[in-house]
């Protein structure tokens, strides 16, 4: 079930006066027969998400709320912040572990299950379950699901590394593009930095009628790449200052796939939290993408990955209810009639307690919210949350209709 999140904000490096659109569109929480290293991200990455999500949702009950002057010490929801410490913790997380172990030759997937069970077998039982048999695998209780991730070909896909001798053969490919692929540098989030001459090319102004490559180069990088290609002692020089850099490349190579996940998903929550965020959930009617074909199962599913059960629940709990108070004495003007006395001495959040406390419901809170004109003239007061649940609200209704029949009898 994909998620798609907008973000609108202003960006940094732009002006003042212009503003950006950010759309992310991730994959929704996966559970197949066979997980692996793939769907260990994009699980991380979805609870990632869903802790912002609810901690943004419950932020604007919060704020709501602190308009109306309510407290919501009574909000209590479960958080999945030990999960995400289990994978992202920078000493003893999963992915630290997996890159420690990634940098031994010898190790195996074995040795990488024996240690993760090691450490967090017996420390975070109630999230991570090791096999008995002490095997290849292990189950996480996120908070969609457990999941069983085979821990085969991890350290493999981890370490994503190319061979030595194919990286220098492409360095001192005879093709321009190709080196300058493998010259440039990696950033701290896996993409490619663009090179030296690449940024100097975008930063110098255009002249009329340059022709520029796709990366920007102008003609001048071209004639270079051309007198790259005249004799064997110019190739010579370019496969010596491919080895030269052989040092460094490998030590950009020691960053692994998942330190790369773990910075650019810092990266996306701190460019996340600085924008307004809006939220669609996509769910499926079925499977089989017929129409007119509803299975509830599978769309009960949907619900309970993208936490949308949770977040409802955070509303619920949040004075889902919010009635004004006339509102609320038109929606009951039979009990409205039959308790408040006809004088024209209560106010309306007086006849409106009078009706909620003589019925014994509670958990409700008045709201002082107020929005006053220049004049101070006009004063609009609501009653945030006569929260009274579906179950309250017929209680109400039935009382009042069993009056009604005894007097008619």
């Amino acid at each position: 079930v994909p998620v798609l999140c907008l973000c609108c904000a202003c960006a940094h490096n732009f002006r003042k006066s212009e503003s950006s659109v950010g759309v992310l569109d991730i994959f929704g929480f996966e559970n197949f027969e066979n997980n692996s290293f793939e769907q260990l991200c994009i699980n991380v990455a979805n609870e990632q998400m869903q802790l912002y999500f609810n901690d943004h949702i419950f932020q604007l009950e919060a704020d709501e709320c602190a308009k109306e002057g309510v407290s919501l010490s009574t909000i209590v929801f479960t958080t999945n912040k030990p999960i995400l410490e289990l994978f992202l913790d920078k000493r003893q997380g999963l992915f630290a572990q997996l890159d420690e172990e990634s940098k031994f030759p010898r190790a195996t997937d074995k040795t990488l299950g024996t240690k993760l069970h090691k450490t967090h077998g017996k420390n975070q039982r109630s999230i991570y379950i090791a096999p008995r048999d002490g095997g290849t695998s292990f189950t996480i209780k996120h908070y969609a699901g457990a999941v069983r991730y085979n821990l085969e070909a991890f350290l493999e896909k981890n370490r994503d590394t190319l061979p030595p001798a194919l990286i220098l053969t492409m360095k001192a490919s005879t093709s321009f593009l190709v080196r300058e692929m493998f010259h440039s540098h990696m950033s701290h989030t896996g993409s490619i930095k663009p090179s030296m001459r690449q940024r100097d090319s975008r930063k110098s102004v255009k002249k009329p009628g340059a022709m520029s490559s796709p990366f920007g180069l102008s003609r001048k990088a071209s004639r270079i790449s051309t007198r790259a290609k005249r004799g064997p002692d110019r190739a010579k020089a370019v496969r010596g200052r491919a080895a030269a850099d052989s040092a460094s490349s490998r030590a950009r190579q020691a960053m692994t796939v998942g330190n790369h996940f773990r910075n650019s998903l810092g990266e996306l929550m701190e460019k996340m939290k600085a924008a307004s965020p809006h939220f669609v959930r996509c769910i499926k009617p079925n499977s089989k993408k017929a129409p007119k074909c509803f299975t509830s199962d599978y769309v009960l599913a949907q619900l309970r990955y993208t936490g949308i059960l949770e977040t409802t629940r955070i509303r619920r709990e949040g004075f889902a209810i919010r009635l004004f108070f006339e509102d609320f004495l038109a929606r009951y003007n039979v009990m409205a009639n039959l308790l408040v006395p006809v004088d024209g001495r209560r106010s309306p959040m007086e006849a409106c307690k009078l009706i909620v406390d003589y019925f014994g419901v509670s958990g409700y809170q008045v709201g002082a919210w107020r929005e006053s004109s220049w004049t101070v003239l006009a004063v609009a007061v609501s009653l945030l949350g006569v929260t009274v649940s579906l179950l309250g609200v017929a209680v109400l209704l039935l009382y009042a209709l069993t009056e009604l029949l005894l007097d008619g009898l």
